[in-house]
């Protein structure tokens, strides 16, 4: 049976239909046998944040048009440029057949507030992979999708310096190179940790640590007033008088502001009067 957004097409004889039909019918097999990977607000951060577009395209059907549109306004408020919520459509009623049939078209999802949907629409909403969501209340609604938006944006890395060290000598040991005695100025050097050398403020090596040594043992971690020896793998012009950093780096979750947060802290700052960050 024909569905709505199907084409029909004449041609001149039945075996050139009948031909056009069995292939047809062969990539809709085809089809129905791979798995389907739909949008859900589950699987958002997995489906949309592994380099996919990051718009969450949602259907929104309500009971009643004072609960529709601030619904709709309130999604509007909901992302950035990297971000965003998109409304295909909205409207008054339970959902319904042609709301799932576009829902499988533009991969969105079915946001039901205070309405449900029959029994039939259900199950082929299900057997199309299609997500319908029912609330029945407005800030459960902006506050999952806040979420999900969120976690479509990319993490932030940021270095964080975990300790420094001067150098006081050199050593030249032909087993592994130069050895940097070392003085710890500031917090703690650590062996796993990603080295940074300057050198009268500037920067001449990034690299790895090989080795940390104190008395002669391997150690994980020199703190703050104690000696120590550092290997720098692959480098060895170091001299007395560098600076050795020691730094991680550690990915940070991004937060998402509602637009109207934005738009009201630039027309502070356009002001001048103070923001609450």
């Amino acid at each position: 049976v024909p569905e709505a957004g199907d084409t029909f097409v004449a041609v001149d004889d039945l075996e050139t239909a009948r031909k056009v039909a069995e292939e047809r019918e062969a990539s809709r097999q085809h089809e129905r046998l791979q798995p389907r990977r739909r949008v859900t607000l589950d699987n958002l951060f997995q489906r949309l944040g592994s380099g996919e577009s990051k718009q969450l395209n949602v259907i929104i059907k309500a009971d009643v048009q004072g609960s529709l549109e601030p619904l709709v306004n309130s999604l509007a408020d909901l992302g950035d440029e990297e971000v965003a919520a998109k409304v295909v459509h909205s409207g008054i009623g339970a959902v319904s057949q042609s709301d799932v049939l576009l829902a499988d078209a533009s991969d969105a999802v079915i946001l039901a507030f205070r309405v449900s949907a029959e029994e039939r629409v259900r199950e082929m909403a299900a057997e199309r992979g299609i997500e319908i969501a029912q609330y029945d209340v407005i800030y459960n609604v902006t506050d999952q999708l806040h979420a999900a938006l969120e976690g479509m944006l990319a993490p932030e890395e940021r270095e964080e310096l975990v300790g420094r060290a001067e150098v006081r000598q050199t050593f030249r040991i032909s087993r592994y190179g130069t050895i940097a005695g070392c003085y710890v100025t500031d917090g703690a050097v650590r062996r796993n940790a990603r080295v940074r050398v300057t050198r009268d403020g500037e920067l001449i090596h990034e690299g790895n640590m090989a080795s940390l040594r104190q008395e002669k043992n391997d150690v994980r971690e020199v703190e703050a007033g104690r000696e120590c020896g550092i290997n720098i793998q692959g480098f060895n012009n170091i001299e007395a008088g560098d600076v050795i950093e020691c730094f991680t780096t550690v990915t940070v979750k991004r937060t998402l502001a509602l637009k109207r947060d934005r738009a009201t802290a630039g027309a502070a700052r356009a002001s001048g009067a103070p923001t609450q960050q």
